[in-house]
C-alpha cells in the first residue's frame, strides 16, 4: 500500500494501491472501516475513486503520527455496516422489479441512495402512485424476502450479460469497459449490470436490517 504525506491533526486523503473498502459511487455510500499502521488505528471517513483507479481514503492523522509514501498498512472494514448496505441495495433491485410488474414495465431508476439509514429511489412517471399500489409494492417483495431467493453473481461481457436477461441502464459506460461486468441475480426477480454490494439469499435483507434497528 502506498502513502502520501500526511499532515498531522488533520484530516488527509490517503491513497492506497489495493483497498477492501469500497468506495462512494452510484448513490452508494463507502465502507465504514480502519487503516492500521503502526500500532495505531486510524479510522476511514469516506472512501473515493480516482480518475486512474487509484482509492482515495479519508482519515484524520493523530498527531504524532507521520505517514509517507512506501508506508505499510492493513485495511479493515465494518462487517456489520457493509452487511446493512448491501441488504439496502439488493432491496433497491427489488423494487425495480415490482415497480416494473405491477406499475410499469418501462420504469427505471433514475437515482438512488444507500447507506446505513435508509434507502431512497428515484423514477420518472406519469402520476402519483395509489396507497394501494404502494401497499400492492411493499407486498410483493416482502413475499420475495420470504422466498428466501439466492442472490449469485457473474462475470460477463455486456453481450453475454443482456442474453441473460440482465437490465443495463447505463450501456454506453459498460460499452467502454474492458474486463468483464458484474452481473448480480436473484432467481426470476431481478438481473441487473450492478458492481455495488449485495446479500447472497433475498431473506438476509429482513435479518440485517432488523438488526439495523435494534
Amino acid at each position: 500500500n502506498e502513502i502520501k504525506q500526511t499532515i498531522e491533526g488533520k484530516h488527509n486523503w490517503i491513497v492506497l494501491d489495493k483497498t477492501v473498502i469500497y468506495a462512494n459511487c452510484g448513490g452508494e455510500v463507502a465502507d465504514w472501516g480502519w487503516i492500521e499502521v503502526d500500532g495505531h488505528k486510524l479510522e476511514v471517513f469516506d472512501a473515493i475513486k480516482g480518475p486512474n483507479g487509484q482509492h482515495f481514503h479519508n482519515i484524520l492523522c493523530p498527531k504524532g503520527i507521520a505517514l509517507k509514501v512506501g508506508s505499510e498498512v492493513k485495511v479493515l472494514v465494518n462487517k456489520d455496516a457493509k452487511k446493512i448496505i448491501s441488504a439496502t441495495h439488493t432491496s433497491e433491485h427489488l423494487i425495480q422489479s415490482a415497480l416494473q410488474e405491477l406499475v410499469d414495465v418501462n420504469v427505471k431508476q433514475m437515482g438512488a441512495l444507500k447507506n446505513h439509514h435508509k434507502l431512497t429511489f428515484d423514477f420518472q412517471y406519469h402520476e402519483k402512485l395509489t396507497d394501494k399500489q404502494l401497499q400492492d409494492i411493499e407486498q410483493l417483495i416482502n413475499s420475495w424476502i420470504q422466498k428466501d431467493i439466492k442472490v449469485e453473481t457473474y462475470l460477463k461481457t455486456l453481450e453475454e450479460a443482456q442474453a441473460m436477461g440482465a437490465k443495463a441502464y447505463f450501456t454506453e459506460v459498460y460499452k467502454k469497459v474492458k474486463e468483464k461486468l458484474r452481473v448480480v441475480k436473484a432467481g426470476d426477480v431481478s438481473c441487473e449490470i450492478c458492481a455495488g454490494r449485495h446479500v447472497k439469499s433475498l431473506k438476509d435483507i429482513e435479518k440485517e436490517l432488523k438488526k439495523s434497528l435494534t
